[in-house]
């Protein structure tokens, strides 16, 4: 009898104790939480790195306290236009060129949205984290612009490179690949390679750009698979990001060929 009694109490303070502990627990924020190097910052295009201890955090559902990106997702939910796959309105086809342009792309969305070849999931901590320095720069509701980001690990630590400039696409002096190049030389994994997607319309109401790789976002990440040992592409608007495997990167398709 008494032994029962020992045994209740002291699953009732246990029990206590590691509810005091739960509650008691750092919460989780979405930050890097490190100082940037420029490595390039020439007329409105720039080139950064964070070098850090790799925390779960930036691997959480966790999303950065940014105004701006915070603006961007309110705007899109308030529209009802925070969906899995988007609705848009479809591209104008004026010619059998870009009929096959178009087929390619589209295959890309259906292939992404299938999950047959990497995963549609929400957007982590560091992803959001990009982007809202892209919607700093931009206003991702008025002006279309994307960014281009890299994921190193090595040895419990995780450098980001980031570039962008101030028109639709990164400038090539912005990319970070020789610098990755020379990263995964010294040891370094290439684990995650990253753009965003821009908003689009959908009868005049904003939609989100597509999770999915465009036709040329597949034959850089070959290159890249090929050349550095990328492990996964990801491509992300804010709310979704898809995740594909670089094993899985044939499954989708490069840009139409030029007409001879």
């Amino acid at each position: 009898m008494w032994r029962l009694v020992f045994l209740f109490v002291f699953a009732l303070f246990a029990g206590c104790a590691g509810a005091k502990s739960v509650g008691t627990s750092a919460p989780v924020v979405c930050e890097l939480g490190a100082s940037l190097e420029v490595l390039v910052d020439e007329e409105g295009a720039q080139l950064v790195v964070w070098e850090i201890d790799e925390p779960t955090s930036l691997r959480s559902s966790e999303l950065p306290d940014a105004p701006a990106y915070q603006r961007y997702r309110g705007v899109i939910e308030r529209a009802g236009a925070d969906l899995r796959v988007p609705v848009w309105d479809p591209p104008e086809i004026e010619s059998e060129r870009m009929a096959e342009v178009w087929r390619r792309e589209f295959h890309n969305i259906d292939m992404a949205a299938s999950g047959e070849a990497g995963e549609i999931r929400p957007v982590e901590c560091w992803e959001a984290l990009m982007l809202a320095r892209r919607f700093e720069e931009h206003d991702a509701l008025t002006e279309s612009s994307e960014f281009i980001a890299a994921y190193l690990v090595k040895d419990g630590r995780a450098r980001v490179y980031y570039g962008a400039g101030p028109g639709m696409f990164p400038p090539r002096r912005v990319y970070p690949f020789d610098h990755v190049a020379a990263d995964v030389a010294k040891g370094w994994r290439f684990e995650r390679f990253l753009h965003n997607h821009t908003v689009t319309s959908n009868k005049g109401a904003p939609a989100l750009g597509v999770a999915a790789p465009s036709t040329n976002d597949v034959m850089l990440s070959k290159s890249l698979i090929a050349s550095m040992g990328l492990e996964f592409v990801l491509v992300t608007n804010g709310f979704y990001t898809v995740e594909i495997p670089a094993g899985s990167i044939g499954a989708y398709e490069g840009p139409a060929p030029n007409p001879e």
